[in-house]
């Protein structure tokens, strides 16, 4: 006799979606046996979009029905189909950290994503009552989608994910803040000693991130990383060893990354051995900008560095001169990675889901 199969289990998420968006993750077949997705209709009644899918309008509670406008179609609510909730919250976390890695704002890190109601029908009014102010609009769903495809057999990507999430949560700003045409934005120095303990633990376990995908530069006493130390002469063992694992994610060996540094050179930039890299373009862009053009193992030594002396042992002297821009480097450099190890990362841009 065949052994019957569990249905799997239906929960709803706060979160709402265009039709388009909903196309785009629907083609993507995401059919695990304990996990896929769907959508219905928005129960709310709050949330609409033209019929071209050009216009979109979000009403306030109470704003009266607007279903009787032909013009307009409702938007679609995300729902997980699991084996139970456990399942579902994973997966829905897994998404939210996608659209983080998209654009890590910090705004989109703090923004409240979960289980809105767990098996219920959404035609009861009971329903429509729970969710009606609960439920939020976001865009880019189907890059956590895509995400959530790639890391969800995978502990390595997954963990390596949720650690860079957490750490842009203890201490982050977004790329646009780091744009070279706006020159310094943060102080490099704060005085804050809760600071230090967030910006250390950030680091941490940004780094975190890279070993989870084993990337890190690989090196000893007996196989030291460098024949000349204070030139930057790589062993070349060590060198071949990270290229051909970089590889392996589409990293090519001349491929870069910039560094950035902005305003008077650091306690810490000071100490770093070997200075990296050459001159970016950007440096002609405001006198603030001194930002550097590495190589990515380059770029690996110079975060395993930030790890090792300053965020992984005792806050002694130079600990307090860790800057908001050391850890934006190793974030950077760990979400660059993650996007390239789920194929999200091509031509120095981030692939377009929706073309």
């Amino acid at each position: 006799m065949h052994q019957s199969v569990n249905p799997l289990k239906r929960f709803a998420t706060n979160l709402i979606v265009t039709s388009r968006e909903a196309k785009v993750i629907e083609s993507q077949l995401i059919q695990f046996p304990e996990l896929s997705i769907d959508f219905n209709q928005d129960p709310s009644g709050r949330f609409w979009e033209t019929l071209d899918g050009r216009g979109l309008t979000t009403l306030s509670p109470g704003a009266g029905d607007y279903s009787l406008d032909r013009n307009n179609n409702a938007q679609k609510q995300l729902f997980l189909n699991s084996e139970n909730e456990g399942v579902a919250e994973d997966a829905l976390s897994l998404i939210h950290c996608g659209n983080i890695l998209i654009y890590p704002d910090p705004d989109i890190v703090s923004t409240n994503i979960y289980l809105s109601v767990n098996e219920i029908d959404i035609a009861n009014d009971e329903y429509r009552k729970v969710v009606h102010s609960g439920l939020i609009h976001m865009a880019r769903v189907a890059y956590g989608t895509h995400i959530l495809k790639h890391a969800w057999t995978d502990l390595a990507i997954s963990y390596a994910i949720h650690k860079y999430v957490v750490s842009l949560e203890l201490a982050s700003f977004t790329p646009h803040s780091a744009n070279p045409k706006y020159g310094q934005v943060f102080e490099n120095f704060d005085h804050k000693r809760r600071y230090h303990v967030q910006a250390a633990h950030a680091i941490m376990l940004a780094f975190a991130a890279i070993e989870e995908l084993q990337l890190e530069v690989r090196s000893s006493s007996k196989r030291k990383r460098f024949l000349d130390n204070e030139k930057g002469i790589w062993n070349p063992i060590v060198l071949e060893d990270v290229n051909q694992r970089l590889e392996k994610i589409g990293i090519r060996e001349d491929d870069n990354i910039d560094w950035v540094y902005r305003g008077d050179s650091t306690e810490v930039h000071k100490s770093m051995a070997p200075q990296f890299g050459y001159d970016s373009d950007f440096q002609e862009w405001h006198e603030d900008v001194k930002d550097k053009t590495l190589t990515f193992a380059e770029a690996l030594h110079n975060a395993s560095y930030l790890r090792n002396f300053f965020a992984a042992h005792k806050f002694q002297e130079l600990s307090q001169y860790l800057s908001p821009y050391d850890v934006y480097n190793v974030q950077d450099l760990a979400r660059t990675l993650i996007l390239h190890k789920v194929e999200l990362w091509e031509d120095h841009r981030i692939v377009d889901l929706y073309h």
